[in-house]
């Protein structure tokens, strides 16, 4: 996804593609907000400036950003959906779980409690 349409205090914005300076910006926040234990004034500056980063090209010179704590989630949700966090995200949460589920799988080859070879043996 290149964009989305976002609320903010009952003003519409649409968060575009980003440049890669401001991606490494929001990246940096998003893995603050990734830390356990992060207090929630921490939570909600680095949601901010993910949100304002975003929206930079939208935003008028000393234009600031106000909403309701709801808005600002669903914003940075938007934002991470516009940067492809959120399909990084599902892809490796994907892999981890096929990771799991091949560590669990006995291996074609491996000898049975037995002691014989599986099928797979020629």
């Amino acid at each position: 996804m290149n964009r989305t349409e976002i609320t903010l205090g009952g003003k519409s914005y649409t968060v575009n593609c980003l440049d890669f300076d401001q991606l490494e910006e929001v990246m940096r926040h998003f893995a603050e907000l990734a830390k356990p234990g992060v207090a929630l004034p921490d939570q909600v500056k680095a949601a901010k400036i993910i949100v304002t980063t975003a929206l930079s090209h939208a935003l008028a010179d000393g234009e600031t950003l106000k909403g309701t704590f709801q808005e600002l989630m669903e914003a940075v949700k938007a934002v991470a959906k516009v940067t492809g966090m959120t399909q990084l995200g599902e892809t490796m949460a994907q892999m981890k779980k096929k990771t799991l589920t091949s560590e669990t799988s006995p291996h074609p080859s491996a000898p049975k409690p037995d002691g014989h070879q599986t099928s797979s043996e020629s």
